[in-house]
């Protein structure tokens, strides 16, 4: 496992609301050093966890509302608040994986509270998955997803993976 990302820092304070959130805060203050290959992020709710990454997500060209970069049907909208003023630094196999031909790109988020919206949009779509995620369960889906996206070298960011845990 090799690291792809080595740090995050803001040009500036973004505009609106984001502005106010701590971790916002504490990133265009002081940025934040990424020098381990798996990196989680901690925090009451609130504190800017979610708001980080799907930040990154925008910065490596991914899609904020989750799936994976270079995929046709991502937002074309604008980046998120925070996405629009934030810089990344990338090592040389982190450039290539995120910034390389389309079909070699590997960077894929996985958001709990818009999979199964992404799961209407791209099951049976080459590149992704065959099931149908509205025929298996929450759990189910998560683990389909986790097991066709998430493998080899690349950039994978989640939000609120634990959501399909079962308590049992």
């Amino acid at each position: 496992m090799s690291l792809l990302l080595t740090r995050l820092s803001a040009r500036r304070a973004p505009e609106g609301w984001a502005a106010a959130v701590p971790a916002v805060g504490q990133l265009v203050e002081k940025g934040l050093e990424v020098n381990t290959p798996v990196t989680f992020l901690v925090g009451e709710n609130g504190s800017g966890k979610s708001t980080l990454v799907e930040a990154v997500a925008d910065v490596c060209r991914g899609n904020s509302e989750g799936g994976k970069a270079g995929t046709m049907y991502s937002s074309t909208g604008p980046a998120t608040p925070l996405g629009e003023v934030l810089d990344a630094e990338l090592t040389s196999k982190g450039l290539r994986l995120v910034h390389g031909p389309r079909l070699k790109r590997r960077v894929f988020f996985l958001r709990a509270e818009t999979l199964f919206d992404l799961g209407q949009n791209v099951s049976g779509r080459y590149g992704f998955w065959e099931q149908d995620l509205t025929r298996q369960s929450h759990g189910e889906g998560f683990l389909t997803v986790l097991e066709r996206m998430v493998s080899g070298p690349g950039l994978y960011l989640m939000d609120e993976p634990e959501a399909a845990l079962s308590c049992a």
